[in-house]
């Protein structure tokens, strides 16, 4: 039905509603319940990114961390922009089921390169975590490459959680 709305277009809209409120100018290159593609304008038309879009819904208000899935799919998606030569960035949508306190990541390609490998013949599926810590300016992000914690320290990627403001 073409005029039905489905869940991912709200997550969807979250991104967009943010990155317009910030003057840019988004645009829908494909979508699917899976994640969505914009081009997203920024700096008065000076920069143009890819913004590839995964969300998760935690329906436990005490857990912390989301996790998103990479298909195989996804994985050539993203390497076909790669081999055009686009700008990449990746927005992960961090919500829970009433939506408060929901969280929005930005992470760019080298970050994600460090989480996940879709050379790697052992484990076949890619995913991302993002955790969440209450009062902290950063999200912290790890994957199937990257142990969250190694020897008792912090292993996470450091993402600003301000980082969509800088669209």
């Amino acid at each position: 039905m073409a005029n039905s709305i489905n869940k991912s277009d709200f997550y969807y809209g979250a991104f967009l509603a943010k990155v317009i409120d910030n003057g840019n100018r988004p645009a829908i290159v494909s979508k699917d319940n899976g994640r969505g593609i914009y081009k997203l304008k920024t700096n008065g038309d000076k920069e143009e990114y890819i913004v590839y879009i995964k969300y998760a819904t935690n329906r436990n208000k005490n857990s912390r961390t989301w996790t998103f899935q990479y298909t195989d799919n996804n994985i050539e998606e993203i390497k076909g922009y790669i081999d055009k030569g686009d700008n990449i960035i990746f927005a992960y949508i961090c919500a829970y089921n009433d939506y408060k306190n929901s969280e929005i990541a930005i992470a760019k390609l080298e970050e994600l390169k460090k989480c996940i490998n879709p050379e790697c013949e052992i484990n076949k599926s890619n995913r991302v975590s993002i955790y969440k810590v209450p009062g902290s300016p950063v999200l912290r992000m790890y994957g199937t490459k990257r142990a969250d914690m190694i020897n008792n320290a912090d292993n996470t990627i450091h993402l600003k959680r301000s980082r969509i403001n800088e669209l």
